[in-house]
């Protein structure tokens, strides 16, 4: 499977609340990590 982004593609991104449909992709700030990485993921 190929990824849906690739390397240097930029994301715009909205923080209005929705409920994700499949096919949307979503952007999790990742508290867990010393730099708060996002995970971009698909939902499924």
């Amino acid at each position: 499977m190929e990824n849906t982004l690739q390397d240097g593609e930029n994301l715009i991104i909205s923080d209005l609340f929705y409920t994700p449909k499949t096919g949307d992709i979503v952007v999790v700030e990742d508290y867990h990590t010393p730099f708060r990485k996002p995970l971009i993921k698909r939902v499924i």
